[in-house]
């Protein structure tokens, strides 16, 4: 039996007005891993850490 993952994401979807941030992303992440977020400004790579750490608001 393989790791099981430590976090987890499916189908993330996330608008502020009309503009769509993050459409459909899914995320799992082993025990131990080493990840890297990459994007251009305003592509919501702030708006996904906050999401992951519980923190986002409406």
């Amino acid at each position: 039996m393989g790791a099981a993952f430590i976090f987890q994401i499916s189908d993330l979807n996330k608008k502020f007005g009309q503009r769509e941030l993050l459409k459909n992303v899914n995320l799992a992440f082993y025990p131990g891993a080493k990840i890297g977020l990459l994007g251009r400004n305003g592509a919501g790579k702030s708006t996904l850490m906050k999401i992951m750490a519980g923190i986002a608001g409406e």
